[in-house]
């Protein structure tokens, strides 16, 4: 069995003039808590009732439940 350490040498990276400066931005998704319980509500109904949720209803409680930031500021969904 052959136990030489691996013998290629790790490419060096110089950053190049036009791209020197690099920004990053964050990006946040959160839930509400209750949404979760919500879509156990509506998964159970749908099991229980055999008819499928109006999605304008639940589009609604989706955009009130999920927000989005980027680098700290709201994002409208």
């Amino acid at each position: 069995m052959n136990t030489k350490p691996d013998t290629h040498p790790a490419p060096i990276l110089s950053p190049s003039p036009s791209r020197t400066a690099m920004s990053t931005d964050l990006i946040e998704f959160r839930m509400a808590w209750w949404f979760k319980l919500y879509m156990l509500g509506v998964s159970t109904m749908c099991l229980l009732t055999g008819c499928e949720p109006q999605q304008e209803k639940s589009l609604y409680w989706c955009q009130k439940a999920i927000r989005a930031s980027c680098n700290g500021k709201p994002v409208k969904i």
